[in-house]
């Protein structure tokens, strides 16, 4: 492990996963802010941070974390990162990416920041990994980008979320993007859902408020 990592951080599962502390539905953020993007917030006390960009923008961040620990300060909460994983990706290196945002969303967490974990898979078949270190009854976030251009991916990001809420009885769950309302339905039935805009939506929508007749001409 590097030597950012917290020694005693509790581990769980074959893989030793960092085990992160449960997260309330009072813990999640009114809104979300990406990694990349720090000097448009307006409230960060009321914001999560999220990681939902291309990898090599946050870095930084799996290298050298504690250069960001003042960055970061102002923000309510921060979700691990979201490191890509890739149909035709091995299963080791799944493993490794989950190790890694977990590992960081550990160093955080001992460092006094609220940590909200982000789960991604790629097959139904990662699930007995990426659920382990987060507790049952908490919160976790996914996000929901790029699906509905590629119906199999989208199957098995909607059959994974239901199977996790089997696994992890989520008291919440968080999503960053858009998702089909009759998912959104379904989920909410069995926990709660904070769903979030994109940073694109939220313009379009924002254009569209403040100048709704220029934004019917040109659509």
């Amino acid at each position: 492990m590097p030597n950012w990592y917290p020694v005693g951080q509790p581990l769980a599962g074959e893989h030793q996963i960092a085990q992160l502390a449960r997260v309330t539905v009072d813990d999640v953020p009114k809104y979300l802010c990406a990694f990349d993007q720090l000097s448009r917030t307006v409230k960060p006390e009321e914001t999560g941070l999220h990681f939902y960009v291309q990898d090599k923008k946050f870095r930084s961040v799996l290298t050298k974390p504690e250069r960001h620990l003042e960055q970061f300060l102002p923000f309510s909460s921060l979700l691990t990162p979201d490191l890509s994983i890739m149909s035709g990706m091995p299963r080791w290196m799944r493993i490794q990416r989950t190790h890694l945002s977990r590992a960081i969303g550990a160093f955080y967490q001992s460092r006094q920041f609220k940590v909200i974990p982000s789960i991604r898979w790629i097959d139904l078949s990662d699930l007995d990994f990426v659920c382990d270190g987060i507790s049952s009854n908490s919160v976790f976030a996914v996000g929901a980008l790029g699906n509905f251009q590629d119906l199999a991916l989208r199957a098995t990001f909607e059959d994974g979320l239901f199977e996790i809420l089997d696994i992890l009885q989520p008291a919440g769950i968080m999503i960053y993007g858009a998702i089909r309302a009759e998912v959104r339905d379904k989920l909410s039935l069995k926990t709660n859902v904070f769903q979030f805009e994109t940073a694109m939506r939220a313009r379009a929508r924002e254009i569209k408020e403040t100048y709704p007749a220029e934004f019917e001409l040109f659509s």
